[in-house]
């Protein structure tokens, strides 16, 4: 793989390098797994890529579009280029108010809960005590929409989220193709769980045979790895191939799955209607859920809980036989 002998090399560079946190903690070993510098040299720049511009790092990828989520491609503080997602599994524990829930602020979108003073309406007819965000890209063909996500691509993501029980903050992409869910594919990029607090990254994919970790399913299409800190920054990254999906973060990748493995010759990731992505908190109030409950007396007023979304990038091989990137930017 491409990526994986560049990541080596580089990686070689770091190894035995010891930083100080800026909040005073001690020394550690920056691992290429939690130094984003093996990605960009200063990740939290703003971008200076046109189009055909090849990566600044990763061999064999170059430019396609991007959203860095600047003040000025907003609409009275929310992103322009997304729209609320908001349907029932979204809902079942507390209502998707992005208005209320989140905002575009100093080039970052933030998305956090709240607890109501009085149950409210999910919009589902069901009674809930929170709201919260939700965020997916622009339906194809609407004068926002800027990215049809799909193969041949590296999709970038610089995010944090705030250490909070109860709360699974995910990035993941569905299949524009409406079929039934798990035949409309899945990527889960990102996934933390937090029964308890962890600082564990979950990549899986999700496909009509080989869904993992739901009943019913085969397989087992997921892998996971531990970082030094998800409440600091940290990008996110999968490399999208006809044939394999690969997935990483920072200066490692950590996920690979190949058509064919272990007998699955599911592939609904190569539709040529592509993919949509979404941001979600994944908030729960079941003490027996994947991430457990949350515990709102646990909520600091001027840290409530949240994920933050720096920036998205977008990079094509010279396989990719998709459409232009939309005349549509936010970079």
């Amino acid at each position: 793989m491409k990526y994986s002998i560049v990541s080596i090399v580089v990686a070689a560079l770091f190894f035995g390098k010891f930083n100080s946190y800026p909040d005073g903690g001690q020394a550690e070993k920056k691992l290429p797994k939690d130094d984003e510098t093996l990605v960009y040299d200063n990740p939290g720049d703003a971008l200076h890529l046109r189009k055909g511009d090849m990566h600044p790092k990763m061999k064999g990828w170059s430019f396609y579009t991007a959203h860095e989520f600047n003040d000025k491609d907003t609409k009275k503080g929310l992103p322009l280029g997304f729209i609320e997602h908001r349907g029932l599994h979204m809902s079942r524990t507390a209502k998707v108010d992005n208005r209320k829930c989140s905002k575009v602020d100093e080039g970052v979108l933030r998305i956090w809960s709240v607890e109501e003073k009085d149950s409210i309406d999910n919009r589902f007819g069901k009674k809930v005590k929170y709201s919260h965000g939700c965020y997916r890209t622009s339906l194809p063909g609407s004068k926002e929409f800027w990215c049809n996500f799909t193969e041949n691509m590296r999709i970038e993501i610089r995010f944090k989220r705030t250490p909070y029980v109860g709360f699974n903050d995910a990035l993941w992409f569905m299949g524009n193709n409406n079929r039934p869910w798990p035949k409309n594919g899945e990527i889960d990029l990102l996934e933390n769980p937090k029964k308890t607090l962890n600082d564990r990254a979950h990549f899986t994919l999700h496909s009509e045979n080989y869904y993992a970790g739901v009943v019913g399913g085969s397989g087992s299409v997921t892998s996971t790895i531990d970082l030094a800190d998800m409440s600091r920054w940290n990008i996110y990254w999968l490399e999208w191939y006809s044939d394999r999906i690969v997935g990483g973060v920072n200066g490692q990748a950590y996920f690979e799955h190949r058509k064919g493995d272990d007998g699955n010759t599911d592939w609904p990731w190569s539709d040529p209607l592509g993919f949509f992505l979404i941001f979600s908190t994944g908030i729960s109030t079941n003490p027996d859920a994947w991430p457990g409950a949350i515990i709102p007396s646990e909520w600091k007023k001027d840290a409530m809980p949240t994920m933050s979304i720096d920036w998205i990038r977008v990079y094509v091989n010279n396989e990719y036989r998709g459409a232009k990137a939309p005349a549509t930017k936010y970079y």
